[in-house]
């Protein structure tokens, strides 16, 4: 099977769905359409693990999906939001594929816009498109899949969260930090924007005043989870 994952920024969801094909041996061949920059560009590492990386032209999406499904004999395409509108290309472009929807994040349930700039208005016309035209759908929570189908209606889907690697759960626990000077110790990895606004705003969060000093490190790729897919009956 030959799987085209879509994601405008593919990120550690993304990267944990080929870890769990791959862990397994699964005969999948793992393509990922992208907008912004691959998982290496962005995380340093990430892009051994699918077969290839595609380009898709914001101005010309229907199109290069087309050229992508065509190219790699496209099976399924499994396409990830927030925001929608990767979903909604592939569904305009395509007949004969079927296009899972995963949810995780809703724009129509978010107080402030995904991105500074972002076009709302449109952004909750392809989460409505998105929701009720694509084949199945996987979402994070419970809850989400609840909010989802009362708002647009049951498909043929599931509740996949994001779960933690396995390889990354500790064999053995050291003392908290908390229980030595009583204050509270938080640790946070991902994605940190400067942008006010912005989805990954964190800084007024954490009282940061620069991120120049902020120390980071690499996720390690390890051994992890299968994930459910789904096709047209």
């Amino acid at each position: 099977m030959n799987v085209l994952f879509l994601r405008p920024q593919p990120a550690i969801r993304s990267l944990k769905y080929a870890l769990g094909f791959r862990s397994v041996n699964a005969e999948i061949r793992l393509y990922h359409g992208y907008t912004s920059k691959t998982l290496t560009e962005l995380y340093g590492y990430g892009d051994e693990y699918f077969d290839k990386f595609i380009k898709l032209d914001l101005k010309n999406l229907e199109e290069d999906i087309k050229e992508a499904v065509f190219r790699h004999h496209i099976d399924i395409i499994h396409s990830q939001n927030a925001p929608d509108f990767l979903t909604v290309s592939a569904i305009r472009a395509l007949d004969d594929v079927p296009v899972i929807h995963d949810n995780q994040d809703a724009i129509s349930l978010r107080k402030t816009p995904y991105y500074p700039d972002a076009d709302v208005a449109k952004q909750l016309v392809d989460e409505r498109i998105a929701n009720t035209r694509c084949d199945a759908g996987i979402h994070v929570t419970e809850e989400m899949r609840t909010y989802i189908q009362e708002k647009y209606g049951s498909k043929r889907d599931v509740v996949f969260c994001n779960y933690v690697s396995e390889s990354m759960i500790p064999t053995a626990f050291k003392d908290k930090l908390s229980e030595k000077d009583r204050k509270v110790h938080i640790v946070y990895e991902g994605t940190l924007a400067s942008l006010e606004g912005d989805h990954y705003e964190r800084a007024r969060a954490f009282n940061i005043r620069s991120t120049a000093s902020i120390p980071s490190r690499k996720p390690i790729p390890l051994r992890d989870f299968m994930c459910w897919i789904s096709s047209k009956p």
